[in-house]
């Protein structure tokens, strides 16, 4: 059931904008078995229409929907109240304040207030400001409320890739921050004919089964030495523009050039901790699972922060440590000089 928010202790700002003199209309979108449903004015749900775009979610029809809705986002072009919030910490792109159940997200100038999970909504209020038009802005703006909605619908955001060799019913998670290889031994697992889900941006999920990664953006991210590496240039249709905010990084949609190696959905048996090393070989060592969890921990920082989620997001990181094997793999120069030495010598390590 979707309520609507309570402010305790806190009193509204005034309204800024006529937007309240302007119908609000209702659009849902589907991703991993998850229903959300947006709510504003036709110029916000076009720019949430936008973004998801970029996305695996579907457009779904609100008088026939497949699922109940887990989670309300209403967009406002308004102020937004006043929060008694103190002691933030930074984040990406801004500050967040937690109390207790309720979070709120001071995100490039904007507003966004994740209530508790009996009420099942997150209201976001776009700023006016010219910083907060840009595109970027906006975008990161609607991925914070679609991840905290998404969220308290059980589903977690992870900054991870996801591949499966030829034959494999089980995936091999690529996790890492930004700069550490994963992207780079994707694109040379996949040139190698491996299969794919994503290359660091996917959902986790427990069920009964087992967690399963589900894929998340449909356009992976590659710099620019990566495409001339991995030969990647050969596909000229599945090169798009550069990447906001980051101009050495090339949106790249994978499966316009592989298009029989795409997978939506698996459940992992294996975790790699990709690292770029200056030595000529290859090397993978085996992690313990307690240093798994404590790595995957550090990719997950609202695992921790918010506070109404984290026992079933680390519950859910603690089961996906049960159900795999954990390896780094410091990669070495074969891994352009001889990239179809690559997979094998992952089988074979992983297997041993």
């Amino acid at each position: 059931m979707l309520e609507d928010l309570s402010f305790r202790g806190s009193a509204r700002a005034p309204w800024r904008s006529t937007e309240s003199s302007r119908s609000k209309g209702i659009r849902h979108y589907s991703v991993a078995d998850r229903t959300l449903c947006f709510k504003g004015v036709d110029e916000l749900l076009d720019l949430v229409h936008d973004f998801l775009s970029g996305y695996y979610f579907t457009p779904a029809d609100s008088s026939n929907l497949r699922n109940q809705p887990v989670h309300l986002i209403e967009i406002h072009r308004s102020a937004p109240p006043a929060f008694p919030f103190e002691n933030g910490f930074a984040i990406e792109d801004g500050y967040c304040y937690a109390d207790h159940e309720q979070i709120v997200l001071l995100v490039n100038g904007s507003t966004i207030a994740v209530s508790a999970p009996a009420l099942n909504r997150t209201d976001v209020w776009l700023s006016d400001t010219t910083a907060s038009r840009h595109t970027l802005a906006i975008n990161n703006v609607i991925l914070y409320a679609v991840q905290a909605a998404l969220r308290r619908g059980g589903m977690y955001q992870f900054h991870a890739g996801c591949v499966l060799a030829p034959d494999a019913t089980g995936g091999m998670l690529l996790v890492g921050d930004s700069g550490c290889g994963k992207s780079t031994l994707t694109a040379v697992l996949i040139r190698n004919g491996w299969r794919f889900v994503s290359d660091d941006n996917l959902l986790l999920r427990d069920t009964p089964a087992g967690i399963l990664a589900w894929a998340l953006r449909r356009y992976f991210t590659f710099a620019e030495s990566t495409l001339n590496e991995c030969e990647l240039r050969q596909f000229p249709d599945a090169i798009g523009p550069r990447v906001p905010g980051d101009r050495d990084k090339v949106r790249f949609y994978a499966r316009r050039a592989f298009p029989e190696s795409f997978v939506e959905t698996c459940v992992p048996d294996v975790i790699l901790f990709p690292a770029i090393g200056a030595e000529p070989q290859t090397r993978i060592e085996p992690v313990k699972p307690g240093d798994a969890l404590a790595r995957l921990l550090r990719q997950c920082p609202w695992a921790i922060c918010d506070t109404a989620t984290a026992p079933d997001h680390v519950r859910a990181l603690a089961n996906l440590i049960k159900q795999t094997r954990s390896y780094s793999v410091i990669t070495g120069r074969d891994v352009f000089d001889q990239p179809s030495s690559i997979p094998g010598l992952i089988n074979q390590r992983i297997n041993d």
